[in-house]
């Protein structure tokens, strides 16, 4: 099972306003991961970055995805801006020919996009960033291998095999970096 935020792009407010934070989500999932290591397919590193918006010292946002058209020419001061961006991505439209902004929308405030892909990305592509230690390049390592295999580009059962490993890796180290002791 992998999960996905969403914002309150209705404006419904209350409980499903995305400014109100995901923090009990976070926890949920937090939870079923160590419940079932075997089919979670979202490290307690990814859940963080996505339901959070941060990533070092970076904010989620148009500024820094890397996952907007490269052909797009709304997007050319963004591609130019010096965040690494995905020079491969194109959110094609209807026609299959022409392409938008991004796969979220075309003038959706890119605050309110939650969307765990978008942000697999995101991690991806700051390999650098994440060369500080152990435990960050841990984090990086698992994000890519399970980006892959969910794909299906490394081996499905292999995979599989391998998936409460990468929890238990990526659970000591959010929890050294973050100070968060697991749930019993």
């Amino acid at each position: 099972m992998l999960f996905n935020f969403y914002g309150d792009l209705e404006g419904r407010g209350g409980e499903l306003d995305h400014r109100k934070g995901f923090d009990e989500a976070r926890r949920e999932i937090d939870r079923m991961i160590d419940s079932y290591p075997n089919r979670i397919l979202m490290t307690s590193y990814l859940n963080r970055i996505v339901s959070t918006g941060e990533l070092y010292e970076e904010r989620w946002g148009y500024d820094v995805c890397t996952s907007v058209s490269a052909d797009a020419s709304v997007n050319r001061a963004r591609i130019a801006n010096g965040n690494p961006v995905n020079r491969h991505f194109r959110a094609y439209n209807a026609d299959l020919r022409t392409t938008r902004r991004c796969c979220t929308g075309i003038d959706r405030d890119c605050g309110s996009c939650f969307d765990t892909w978008e942000h697999f990305s995101w991690i991806m592509l700051r390999m650098k960033r994440h060369l500080g230690s152990k435990h960050e390049f841990t984090n990086w390592l698992t994000t890519m291998y399970l980006f892959y295999w969910i794909n299906r580009i490394v081996d499905f059962r292999r995979g599989a095999e391998l998936l409460p490993e990468i929890h238990r890796r990526s659970e000591t180290v959010d929890a050294v970096l973050y100070h968060e002791v697991p749930a019993l």
